[in-house]
């Protein structure tokens, strides 16, 4: 998870929105304000956290033993494949880009602005959250324990120690489970909303299977990435709805 990421999000959160009609949500400061406090603090800390982090040396990485790995997550120290690494970026990209299909709503656009601070809310508070916990637990990805990884991969950038938890999939969860909710929210007599829910439970499941299959993260990383992503692209919108 990239701060290009972030704002290209935000960039096309900002169109899509642009096309909804007078939505059910509201600005409240007793809401706005607590979420704008924990991503002004969150996001700038967990980069300086993670500014401030000590690579890993050569014998550090040759002392890791699989056997120090519990049993539930032990089965991904043996995973590596840059193909499904590869295809998690892309299906990153395109679950943070799902939201401009709101384009296709033809009704009028009126609450622009409203909506394109909640989108953003959501988008960063999960950024935040998920960034400082990775520098605060600093776990080891699984293909550090991998022999089969060369080890000049292994010692190339300070995120290999950011495993927990899994940043694409809380990306991809925050993404799809706010757009579902915005749709279920906005079109409350739709036919279409189991379809948009399934939809929305479907693609990080995917990401969190291939960041496991490419050896970037372990199955409870993937978990807790998707269980918090979705309460969080669930949630902000939720405690936004009207009164």
């Amino acid at each position: 998870m990239t701060m290009k990421a972030f704002f290209l999000h935000i960039c096309l959160l900002y169109c899509c929105l642009y096309s909804f009609a007078q939505s059910p949500y509201e600005i409240k400061k007793q809401v706005d304000i607590p979420l704008a406090v924990g991503i002004g603090i969150g996001l700038p800390l967990s980069y300086l956290l993670e500014h401030q982090k000590p690579r890993l040396t050569e014998q550090d990485i040759q002392q890791l033993n699989p056997q120090n790995v519990l049993n539930f997550d032990r089965f991904a120290t043996r995973n590596w494949s840059l193909k499904a690494q590869h295809h998690s970026d892309i299906l990153m990209y395109g679950a943070i880009g799902l939201p401009i299909l709101f384009l296709l709503d033809q009704s009028a656009r009126q609450d622009f602005g409203t909506m394109a601070l909640i989108g953003s809310q959501t988008y960063l508070f999960n950024a935040a959250l998920t960034n400082l916990t990775k520098q605060t637990f600093r776990r080891k990805r699984p293909f550090l324990y991998n022999p089969e990884v060369p080890m000049a991969y292994k010692l190339k950038n300070k995120d290999v120690t950011s495993s927990f938890f899994s940043g694409h999939t809380s990306i991809a969860s925050t993404s799809t489970f706010m757009m579902a909710k915005m749709y279920h929210d906005l079109h409350p007599n739709s036919k279409a909303r189991p379809y948009i829910w399934g939809t929305a439970a479907v693609i990080p499941a995917v990401m969190g299977y291939l960041r496991v299959k490419g050896g970037k993260h372990y199955a409870s990383d993937v978990v807790v990435g998707y269980l918090v992503g979705m309460a969080v692209g669930i949630l902000v919108p939720h405690f936004h709805l009207r009164q």
